[in-house]
């Protein structure tokens, strides 16, 4: 079936977390995915197997939507945004490419902050992917994020912040941060990275927008080493507990497995 999207207007106080922002009609849509599905109206970019979900991922924006994103994210059947987006004009744009899940950062305002959770997890095919502002180091989290991590037992943690890309694996779960696709900030390289996404793997891959083209500079695959059955499913109600700072995050959906309990 691929995407399937039921859509209604957004509502900033009960915004479950399997909505997407729709720049085009301005409306929240729900999303559920499964890989292997092929993209309506788009197609997957030379060197990518089409059983591949192309995940986009972006991160600390700062209300600057950079054109190259356009040519990097094409054919993506999904846009992740870690934070410090800084405008809605750039959620907006983004949209024009794929649906967009994004959480707010530390320097996101109204409406941003009323609209977007803090922290989320989506459900991609085999992978609970939490998606957080600021980890800190995937071998030291921040206390928030170290307790959120326990939490939900994700796959792959996506994170931004440190406007420094980093693909690494740390007790079997996969950490993903993109760079800043802002401005020049510091020293560092501006960049965003590409999720594809197979039954078990993910060959994720980070790309420089400093080049006239964007230019792969770092790859790195995964490999899921367990069977589990997937703790999230497709539940637009569900939601998890408060961190310890009270901001509230949202899941993709909510199995009643969770905790070896049954419907």
């Amino acid at each position: 079936m691929g995407l399937t999207a039921a859509s209604q207007r957004a509502s900033p106080d009960q915004l479950p977390d399997s909505r997407v922002w729709d720049g085009k009609t301005g409306f929240w849509k729900t999303l559920r995915i499964k890989t292997g599905a092929r993209g309506r109206g788009r197609g997957n970019s030379p060197g990518v197997p089409v059983s591949a979900f192309r995940v986009g991922v972006v991160s600390d924006t700062h209300g600057f939507f950079d054109p190259k994103l356009a040519l990097l994210l094409r054919g993506s059947r999904l846009i992740l945004h870690a934070g410090d987006i800084c405008g809605v004009e750039v959620l907006e744009q983004l949209s024009t490419l794929a649906p967009v899940q994004a959480i707010y950062g530390n320097c996101d305002v109204n409406p941003l902050t009323a609209q977007l959770p803090s922290w989320r997890v989506e459900q991609i095919g085999a992978f609970r992917v939490l998606v957080l502002h600021d980890l800190g180091r995937p071998i030291r989290p921040r206390e928030p994020a170290q307790k959120l991590i326990e939490q939900v037992r994700p796959t792959v943690v996506v994170s931004g912040h440190s406007h420094q890309s980093a693909l690494e694996i740390v007790d079997g779960v996969f950490f993903v941060n993109p760079g800043s696709a802002g401005r020049k900030r510091f020293k560092l390289i501006r960049s965003a990275a590409v999720l594809l996404c197979a039954e078990e793997c993910i060959d994720a891959r980070v790309y420089s927008l400093e080049t006239d083209v964007p230019k792969m500079i770092a790859r790195r695959r995964f490999r899921m080493t367990s069977n589990a059955a997937p703790l999230y499913r497709s539940d637009p109600g569900a939601t998890m507990a408060p961190d310890r700072l009270g901001r509230r995050g949202h899941t993709a959906g909510a199995s009643k497995r969770m905790a070896g309990t049954s419907k």
